[in-house]
């Protein structure tokens, strides 16, 4: 049950997504191309193209959207932002997608914002955390305004581990001092320093 609830949820955003896209001058029978340019060889990355799928199949299923049907066109970025720069350049201009989703890695999506708006290509992030991506869309919205992020960002990430762990860490385990590790990421570095500032 919590399956089908998930995908249900993951199709009804695709469906609003799709629907702003359903409303250009394309004729009723072209498909509504979805690039999904994602991290094949990892879990989560080999995740994200299998859920739009899931997604796209059920809206189609449904008729689609203003009977044009989703077609999904994967690209796998190996884990690298030259890679994935290279996938959003040839789905936009060889395979024509109306839209991309893509990675999880900030590091890529961040790569790929510069691309997005000089293509004028919508691009969601499913997964990156990294808060410049909120920030430059905040910051130059005329130009970013094409990159969606569509998950927390680091720093509300930090806030919500330290409101869940402070007060069990710090006032019933007497916790004095605390270890921060992580790798060295765009997305890590606003958890590090969120933690520093909630932890001991």
């Amino acid at each position: 049950m919590p399956m089908e609830r998930s995908v249900s949820s993951r199709a009804l955003a695709l469906l609003a997504v799709a629907g702003l896209l359903g409303s250009t001058q394309a004729r009723a029978a072209d498909p509504i191309r979805i690039g999904v340019i994602a991290e094949a060889q990892s879990v989560v990355g080999a995740s994200i193209p299998q859920a739009v799928q899931l997604a796209a199949d059920e809206i189609n299923a449904q008729g689609g959207v203003d009977g044009r049907q989703i077609q999904v066109v994967t690209y796998d970025d190996k884990s690298s932002a030259s890679d994935a720069v290279r996938a959003f350049q040839r789905a936009v201009s060889e395979d024509k997608v109306n839209l991309v989703i893509a990675s999880y890695i900030s590091e890529v999506v961040l790569a790929l914002m510069p691309w997005a708006a000089r293509l004028k290509t919508p691009m969601i992030t499913p997964g990156a955390a990294s808060n410049e991506i909120s920030a430059a869309v905040h910051k130059d919205y005329a130009r970013n305004k094409y990159t969606f992020h569509g998950y927390l960002t680091s720093a509300a990430l930090a806030q919500s581990i330290c409101d869940s762990t402070k007060d069990m860490l710090i006032d019933l385990m007497k916790v004095k001092t605390a270890a921060i590790m992580s790798e060295d990421a765009a997305w890590t570095r606003p958890l590090d320093v969120g933690y520093e500032k909630c932890l001991p």
